[in-house]
């Protein structure tokens, strides 16, 4: 069993390499990111297109700090209603 002590040493090691890996993917992600958009903006011209450019939009998101998400099955996901 790990320690109270070591797990917040691991949770700081990995928020530091999670910062490190999203500050250093920063410029290759803004040009992904540019293009899931662009590719999304143009998927919106026709209906059968438009999820697909949903997906796009979403992963232009997910394109500019990856490190540190988690991705799941929207089976999986419990929605909180407020």
């Amino acid at each position: 069993m790990i320690s109270s002590i070591a797990a917040f040493e691991l949770q700081t090691r990995f928020l530091a390499m999670r910062a490190t890996g999203n500050i250093l993917w920063f410029i290759p992600g803004l040009l992904t990111a540019i293009g899931h958009i662009i590719g999304g903006a143009l998927l919106c011209i026709t209906i059968v297109g438009f999820p697909f450019a949903v997906q796009a939009f979403k992963l232009a998101g997910l394109s500019l700090a990856p490190f540190g998400k988690k991705i799941v099955k929207s089976s999986n996901v419990e929605v909180s209603v407020r």
